[in-house]
């Protein structure tokens, strides 16, 4: 998993290898739970609904985020 610089300094790490390290992917995304990626898609709309989470910092205080998209889909219409 790739994150950009602002997700770690949000984190508390100096860059996005020392979070990692600290971090397995597996651990940043566990917290998803029920409300994965996936949750409150629908196809007309090709949204996905907004999923509240909270990850640790490196000091052990908390940080909530609510994380929304959009599916990608590709020329064939695959996401």
């Amino acid at each position: 998993m790739a994150v950009n610089q602002a997700f770690a300094s949000m984190l508390g790490y100096e860059s996005n290898e020392e979070l990692r390290a600290a971090k397995p992917s597996s651990d940043l995304l566990s917290s998803l739970g029920k409300g994965s990626s996936l949750a409150g898609h629908t196809a007309e709309a090709r949204r996905i609904d907004p999923v509240e989470i909270e990850w640790k910092r490196k000091d052990g205080t908390s940080v909530k985020a609510r994380l929304s998209g959009r599916r990608v889909y590709d020329d064939r219409g695959r996401s």
